[in-house]
């Protein structure tokens, strides 16, 4: 299978502290892939590096076999990775449908001279994208709130809203921050259900990170682990969830990790 998403030998620093140590990994096409670690592992920073946040200070990143490393979050965006953030970033004051139809770029009706001389030539597009917008709220359940405006929503249903947002695009990757932080455990099943259906049917790729290691093993089909800035180990949830130097480094040594295939 072939690997969508490659960072090669990548190092930060933030002035004289060293977030990331020559840190490698693999995202495979069509995979769920995991990035775990304790707090102030380097995970976020690794994050940030992948999605064109920051510039490593060396390595590199690569995507769908294109040299990426160090451009711009907006240009990423072109290139079909897409970001969801651990604490939401919704447009509050605008309803829920419309936090949807913001997202897809190049739409006609945003061309001034379309919009105002030539308006049915965007009507088409325009109800296409509605459309698509409201089959996704009825997707990921939050089609009885379409009207509402998003900051109302409660913390789950923004992590849902913002999982919405990149499917308006039909990303080649979506990287999930914490996705299950202040989710209460409905909701989380809700999420992960909608993520395995959209990796099952549609061969979506995802790379996650996240704390909630029931969610992680219950998702991903490999797992990445850094600790103090350097990678220490990959493999199956089952294999790295029980891996002696995880265990140590989550728990101090303790009970096994108890783990659930996805499928």
């Amino acid at each position: 299978m072939t690997n969508i998403l490659e960072v090669d030998n990548v190092t930060k620093y933030f002035g004289a502290f060293r977030a990331i140590n020559s840190c490698s990994l693999q995202v495979t096409a069509g995979t769920i892939s995991g990035l775990i670690g304790p707090n102030g592992a380097g995970k976020s920073t690794m994050f940030n590096i992948v999605a064109g946040v920051h510039l490593p200070d060396s390595g590199t990143v690569t995507l769908n076999s294109t040299d990426v490393t160090g451009l711009p979050a907006h240009r990423m965006f072109h290139y079909g990775l897409l970001r969801t953030f651990q604490i939401p970033h919704e447009f509050s004051n605008v309803r829920v449908i419309n936090n949807l139809l913001m997202v897809p770029p190049n739409q006609s009706g945003e061309n001034l001279v379309t919009a105002l001389f030539r308006p049915s030539a965007f009507k088409p597009q325009e109800e296409n994208m509605r459309q698509k917008a409201l089959e996704i709220l009825e997707f990921i359940g939050l089609s009885h709130v379409k009207y509402e405006l998003a900051g109302n929503l409660s913390g789950g249903q923004k992590k849902l809203l913002e999982l919405g947002r990149t499917l308006m695009v039909d990303p080649k990757i979506v990287l999930l921050d914490e996705l299950g932080a202040g989710v209460n455990r409905t909701l989380l099943s809700t999420l992960a259900d909608n993520i395995k259906k959209l990796n099952e049917e549609l061969k979506m790729t995802f790379f996650i990170i996240e704390h909630n290691m029931e969610f992680i093993s219950r998702l991903c089909h490999d797992v990445s682990v850094m600790v103090e800035g350097e990678m220490v180990t990959n493999g199956s949830p089952e294999q790295v969830l029980n891996d002696p130097q995880v265990v140590e480094a989550y728990f101090g040594g303790g009970k096994r990790v108890q783990t659930s295939q996805p499928g």
